[in-house]
């Protein structure tokens, strides 16, 4: 049985309980990280030295890094499923846009994330905030243009990239400029994802469920 360390409102571990319901996998997860604490302790940090979450158990087998996780599971337990193709070109595509939204993505929007869902309102920089907006609406226009004409980023993968920052991208409903821009990605990138059952089951999450740091 596999075991998943992390709190079930991280992006990262999201995503690694998407990609096990997109393979039919079976797992335990123990809550960890933020207001469950754990990810500190000794025997955590024995499992993953960064003391971040999502850390997979795989029997005697220990790994961290979400990307990671997912391309381990894909491989391990179904080598011929499409969400991670095993063809050269196919494959070095879909990383192409792990790689992406962690070096890029993520970075742009971590701060939209944090100067709203975790700042309270009259303590935001709305400025910065605007800034921080438009940066994030070219990277989402890049994905919404990808998506022209096909139904996933690449292969049947669209989910993984996704998973990871879609739930920030609600960030920007607290920064008025951003959230009266339109942007076809919110509506195509749900409507592709919503598909599979795997996305209503690990992106029901809601501001609220985001705790704000003590």
């Amino acid at each position: 049985m596999l075991t998943i360390w992390g709190r079930v409102n991280s992006v990262n571990v999201q995503k690694v309980l998407w990609c096990c319901k997109e393979l039919d996998l079976a797992y335990d997860r123990i809550d960890a990280g933020m207001q469950f604490g754990r990810n500190t302790a000794p025997d955590y940090l024995a499992m993953n030295p960064m003391g971040k979450v999502p850390t997979l158990v795989d029997g005697d087998f220990t790994l961290w890094e979400s990307n990671s996780i997912l391309r381990y599971l894909a491989m391990q337990y179904a080598p011929d499923h499409t969400i991670y193709p095993a063809a050269p070109k196919h494959r070095a595509s879909v990383d192409r846009w792990l790689d992406w939204t962690l070096s890029t993505l993520q970075p742009a929007e971590r701060p939209l994330f944090w100067g709203t869902i975790r700042t309270p309102p009259a303590e935001r920089d709305t400025a910065q905030l605007e800034a921080h907006a438009r940066e994030n609406d070219k990277l989402w226009r890049v994905v919404d243009s990808q998506l022209k004409g096909r139904d996933y980023l690449e292969a049947d993968a669209s989910c993984w990239p996704i998973s990871s920052s879609a739930p920030m991208r609600g960030a920007g409903s607290a920064c008025p400029t951003y959230n009266a821009r339109p942007c076809p990605i919110s509506n195509a990138g749900t409507r592709n994802s919503a598909r599979g059952p795997a996305f209503s089951v690990t992106s029901r999450r809601r501001s609220a469920d985001y705790p704000s740091t003590p």
